[in-house]
């Protein structure tokens, strides 16, 4: 089990933020949540627990008390405080990945959308060009041309193309998020993803993936909000994961949104 605990994670899939998980509530079982250090910092708990990491666990029963008890306790709530750390920057690099490979997806589908207004617009330049050719023809020959283009979708600003590419591939990120339901993050009771977060909880609870629209807060008034609004429930409900997804991102980043401090007593 130290060998275990004390391993670092290793990358940031479903599979790797799951384990970190497993570590944590090990560690939780454990008691490193509820260990009581008063007055020292991480600076010092670090100092203790060093020593620990470094021994095998065969040496651990020949340390004589009190340094046994100090040095295991620091140990343990350092391996919390690394965890929780690591599972936050996992789930951070999760939801970029999954954001790079929706980008990927839009400029691969908007180079061919490229070559397709080419082909038919050199189709269209060539039936001019041609002076020979009637009205008639030319009419059906630009019916042709312009058919392709017809099922297009409308143009979208890049950042909204690939909020809706992930949307439209939802499975994913939806794992991502029901592991991110269960974390103990620590945010303000006034910021807007407080609020996102409960709701996604509520309708993982009862295994819904619908979404009304006046349960679209808080996004209704932000730029993401009229992409949530279209479509029908289901479409609604990817898209409010999404902007779930990008606001808690981005209070990661700025620090705005942390794992919540755990117990001292």
């Amino acid at each position: 089990m130290l060998d275990w605990l004390r391993a670092p994670a290793k990358g940031f899939g479903r599979n790797d933020i799951q384990m970190m998980q497993s570590r944590i509530t090990e560690l939780q079982s454990l008691g490193a949540d509820r260990l009581a250090l008063p007055n020292l910092t991480v600076g010092r708990i670090r100092l203790h627990a060093v020593r620990i990491a470094r021994q095998k666990a065969a040496t651990l029963s020949r340390l004589t008390e009190p340094r046994r008890t100090v040095e295991i306790g620091c140990w343990l709530r350092l391996q919390l405080l690394e965890a929780t750390d690591a599972v936050l920057m996992q789930t951070g690099r999760r939801i970029g990945q999954l954001w790079s490979q929706a980008r990927n997806t839009v400029e691969e589908r908007a180079l061919n959308e490229l070559k397709l207004y080419r082909s038919s617009l050199g189709i269209m330049i060539g039936a001019l060009d041609d002076r020979q050719m009637i009205d008639a023809e030319f009419r059906q020959v630009a019916l042709r041309a312009m058919q392709p283009l017809r099922s297009l979708p409308a143009t979208k600003g890049k950042v909204a193309a690939i909020r809706v590419q992930m949307s439209e591939a939802p499975s994913r990120l939806r794992a991502l998020m029901q592991q991110v339901c269960t974390l103990p993050i620590d945010v303000a009771a006034a910021h807007p993803l407080q609020q996102a977060l409960e709701t996604l909880a509520s309708k993982y609870s009862k295994r819904q993936t619908d979404l009304m629209e006046w349960e679209c807060e808080p996004f209704l008034r932000s730029p993401s909000g009229a992409a949530i609004l279209g479509g029908n429930p289901g479409q609604r409900f990817a898209a409010f994961e999404v902007a779930t997804a990008m606001l808690l991102k981005r209070a990661l980043r700025n620090g705005s949104a942390s794992w919540r401090p755990a117990k001292t007593g």
